[in-house]
């Protein structure tokens, strides 16, 4: 018998919720990284003789960006790709000072490297980052005007910032293959207590996709027995499920306790993400949407506020950054406005109700931007909330009138996501609707491809099928007009590949039967 389920939050709820929701610590070491970088850039700063706060900021920002956009899935590749990323920094900003002397000039080049820093990710991560950080390296130029004659000093700054990435990245806190498949596997069985102590058709999703995070680690360390084993120990757990919750007899259950492999060196483990995160026949599409969003939001932006038209720009940029469908942009972009609207509460509360002597408002800053790092793999919302708090409290902090400048950055971040939303909405958009169903579909030829049995690799492919689907329905689910005919097509194939795999595996009448009727409803519902 199973203990009496315990009251929510209780600790030991919490602590398994919190390594339930990182798998292979991705989400603490990229905010401990965040931390450590401004921390080191701080300290390097103030040990300098005659001390640069405009490169200082630069060199932190950049680096900052280092840590999050480059993810070039080859081991070898990857410091490569982080110092090419650095020196295209260095060059765009070289570019962006060069070309002060003429505004429309420089207007134009931003513009296309808005559009060209979607466009390149067709051709790999490398290029991607590429594309990006050489984007943001101009933006960083036409924000921190600085005459030629203080280039060298900026470029020291940039390379110091990409150095100090590095260092953090690479030698103080590195992607351990072994602490990440371990830590992945914790939070596989964390999965695994929460839905015997809360069992839900939810908690199944989630149990799968921490399944599928394990299931990938193992499959680069062709540990093809324990895969085995994860995919039986994840049906058994989804039979005890369905009997808890139908009132049937419930099965034995077994948990997913058992040695892990080796790993061999220079083997590189990722945690599973958003598959496709970009689709590459759409990527001329997502460029000439970004070119005409930033554009609209450059020429308002700096017809209502010349000094501070970068908050405009980069709101609609951000609409078209990693999306797939009109829902990704939009919520992205309602995120974007939710997250500026609450920090910039709480931003102003925090500061006037903190002593600005002492340490205390530099801790407060830190431990924001932690969070939001933290935050920044789930969701737009909580990392912007974080982060404009620590904005609105760094201005309060250097003595500006952060009210009035909050205010202003909440108007440009309106404009510039209401500019991003129409675009996306208007020119050549993708309906989340539409994408579901395309997905959908692939999911059942698949499953009908294999109604008379699959092998593990193709049970889980269907899985990373279902996975992608669910991100695509997820954002019709968070917009504010819901798409109710969406969820229920999602709901739909994934009760068809869950019971898919267990008529696989047990081949009885009753699984077959099952799959027959949830085939058909998702027939109906793509008809």
């Amino acid at each position: 018998m199973l203990p009496p389920e315990p009251a929510f939050m209780d600790f030991e709820g919490l602590r398994l919720r919190i390594v339930a929701g990182d798998p292979g610590l991705v989400r603490l070491t990229l905010a401990l990284r965040a931390v450590l970088t401004i921390l080191v850039g701080i300290l390097l700063t103030r040990a300098l003789p005659q001390p640069h706060p405009l490169a200082a900021t630069v060199g932190i920002y950049l680096s900052l960006l280092l840590g999050l956009m480059v993810n070039d899935p080859l081991p070898g590749r990857r410091k490569g790709t982080l110092w090419l990323c650095g020196l295209a920094s260095i060059a765009s900003f070289s570019l962006g000072v060069g070309l002060i002397a003429w505004p429309w000039l420089s207007n134009l080049f931003f513009v296309l490297l808005a559009g060209l820093s979607h466009y390149l990710g067709k051709f790999g991560f490398r290029y991607g980052s590429l594309g990006l950080m050489s984007f943001f390296g101009f933006l960083m130029a036409r924000i921190f005007p600085v005459p030629a004659a203080g280039l060298p000093v900026m470029t020291t700054a940039i390379l110091v910032g990409t150095a100090l990435a590095y260092v953090l990245r690479f030698w103080w806190l590195p992607d351990r293959p072994e602490r990440i498949l371990r830590w992945t596997y914790l939070a596989f069985q964390a999965r695994c207590q929460l839905q015997r102590r809360q069992p839900s058709v939810r908690g199944l999703a989630r149990l799968n996709e921490a399944a599928l995070a394990l299931d990938d680690q193992l499959r680069v360390l062709q540990a093809e027995e324990l895969r085995r084993q994860l995919f039986q120990a994840e049906l058994r757990l989804g039979q005890w499920t369905e009997a808890r919750l139908t009132g049937q007899p419930e099965p034995e259950i077994e948990s997913f306790d058992c040695p892990l492999p080796e790993v061999p060196p220079g083997t590189l483990l990722d945690v599973i993400t958003y598959r496709g995160a970009g689709l590459p026949e759409r990527l001329g599409v997502l460029a000439a949407q970004t070119i005409l969003a930033v554009s609209l939001a450059l020429w308002m932006g700096q017809s209502l506020a010349p000094d501070h038209w970068y908050w405009c720009a980069m709101a609609s940029y951000m609409v078209f950054m990693q999306v797939r469908t009109l829902g990704d942009s939009l919520v992205r972009a309602f995120s974007r406005l939710a997250g500026t609207g609450m920090g910039l509460i709480l931003g102003l509360l925090a500061g006037a109700s903190l002593p600005l002597a002492g340490a205390l408002p530099l801790v407060a800053i830190l431990l924001c931007l932690f969070a939001g790092y933290y935050m920044s793999r789930i969701s737009v919302f909580w990392m912007l909330l974080f982060n404009t708090t620590a904005i609105s409290l760094l201005y309060t902090l250097l003595g500006q009138d952060a009210p009035q400048l909050m205010q202003l950055r909440l108007g440009m971040t309106l404009l510039g996501s209401l500019l991003g939303s129409l675009v996306a909405l208007l020119v050549v958009p993708v309906r989340t609707a539409q994408k579901a169903r395309s997905q959908a579909s692939q999911v059942l030829e698949q499953i009908l491809r294999l109604e008379d049995g699959g092998q593990l690799p193709e049970l889980r492919a269907i899985d990373h099928l279902v996975f992608n689907l669910r991100r695509i329905g997820s954002s019709g689910s968070l917009l504010p007009m819901r798409l109710p005919e969406t969820a229920r097509l999602v709901r739909a194939t994934a009760h068809l590949a869950y019971a898919s795999r267990h008529y696989m595996i047990h081949r009885d009448e009753h699984w077959r039967e099952r799959v027959r009727r949830s085939a058909d409803e998702v027939r109906a519902r793509l008809s």
